[in-house]
């Protein structure tokens, strides 16, 4: 048998405000990404620009 209140066992819908920094979150991650992505592009037309002069 299970112990515990009921109400313990219903899960509450987030708010508004926890889908907002929810929302938040993923932005931020998406924005590091993006960084990163141009970081390695760059890194590989500097080495295709080696690779020709060397």
């Amino acid at each position: 048998m299970l112990k515990g209140a009921a109400d313990e066992l219903v899960e509450e819908k987030p708010t508004a405000e926890l889908i907002a920094q929810y929302e938040a979150d993923v932005e931020k991650n998406q924005n590091v990404w993006v960084y990163l992505m141009l970081a390695v592009f760059a890194l590989a037309v500097t080495e295709m620009f080696f690779a020709n002069r060397v």
